[in-house]
This record gives C-alpha cells, structure tokens and sequence, in this order.
C-alpha cells in the first residue's frame, strides 16, 4: 500500500467522510475514469481507475483505513518535525529535566499491584504482632509441668549450679590417710 498519494484527495473527500460518503465519491468518479464510460485515452484512464480502485480499497476496510491513517498521521508529524528540527550544533543542551516531564499517571495494573503489596505488608504486621503477643503471654506463663513449691532465684540458679546437681546420685567415699602419731593408736603398740 502507498502512502504518497493521498487517498481522500483521490476521491475528492475528507478524511473524517462517512462510509457512505467514500462509495458514493467512488461510484462518481469511477463513471469518469472507467475505460469504457471515458474520453481519456485508455492507457491513462486504465492506471486513474487502478489508482481509484486502491484508494477505495483502503477506505471502505475499516482495519485498512485505521493503519492509512494512521501510517498518513505518522508522515505528517514526521513532516512537520523535519522542518522544525535545528542542527545539533545549535541545539540548546538540556541538562536538567524537570518532575513534569518525567510524572505519568499509574495505570490500572500498577495500581492493583501496590493495593496487594500495601496489604501484604499490613497483614505481615498484624501477623507479626499478633504472634509476639500471644507468645509473649506464653513466655511469661509457667509451663503446666513445672510446679515450683518456692520462689527460685532464676538469675543464680542458671549461673551458677548447685554442688549437689553436678554429683553422682551414689555418693563416692574418698578416704584420706591420717596423720596420727603412734600414741593415739593402741594397736600399734
């Protein structure tokens, strides 16, 4: 598909022309370039109405006229920007872009994602809370095993343990030699 000749200017119609409009301009226009209704010259009438022909073609397919349009859009914004482009060496450098040109809207997506992320981290906080408290009572109750008849110096009793929780439960006899003299033994003498 060519995009140098304009094709509305082909059918003589605007580019905002209704469907109805586009056939009515062919069915005009191809009576005075078809090869058997015209005085042109027959080569020159056969390549007006093959012209004629694409241009209809475009415009009454609605997915072909939206890319016409579109590509028509895109030549002339390149069109005008051709003409108003400087020369880099002229150009003034640009070198602190400001907030505005970097700000745009979040869309839809972008919004969900941080709705579910703010939630996430709020229910991890109410979760984190929640079990620090219920432990924390935990932590500070008794277990239903130990029953302590007296109150136990916890600080001492993890510090340093009694003699007697460190020995056998049999009771080891270690027996030291004596040092008496022959007097206090009657045996001996």
């Amino acid at each position: 598909m060519t995009t140098s000749p304009d094709h509305y200017a082909r059918l003589r119609i605007s580019p905002n022309a209704s469907d109805r409009d586009i056939r009515q301009a062919y069915r005009e226009l191809s009576k005075q370039y078809h090869p058997d209704t015209t005085t042109l010259p027959l080569t020159a009438a056969l390549q007006e109405f093959q012209k004629l022909q694409e241009a209809y073609a475009v415009l009454s397919d609605p997915d072909r006229r939206r890319l016409y349009d579109f590509q028509r859009e895109q030549h002339r914004w390149a069109a005008a920007r051709a003409a108003t482009i400087t020369p880099p060496s002229t150009r003034p450098r640009r070198v602190v872009s400001t907030a505005s040109d970097r700000e745009r809207s979040l869309s839809a997506g972008e919004i969900f994602a941080l709705f579910l992320l703010s939630l996430t981290v709020v229910g991890c906080l109410v979760l984190t809370i929640g079990l620090g408290l219920l432990r924390g009572e935990q932590l500070l109750q008794a277990p239903s095993w130990f029953q302590a008849t007296e109150p136990i110096d916890t600080v001492h009793a993890i510090a340093q343990p009694s003699v007697e929780a460190l020995l056998p439960t049999a009771a080891i006899a270690i027996e030291t030699p004596s040092l008496t003299t022959n007097d206090d033994n009657p045996a001996a003498s």
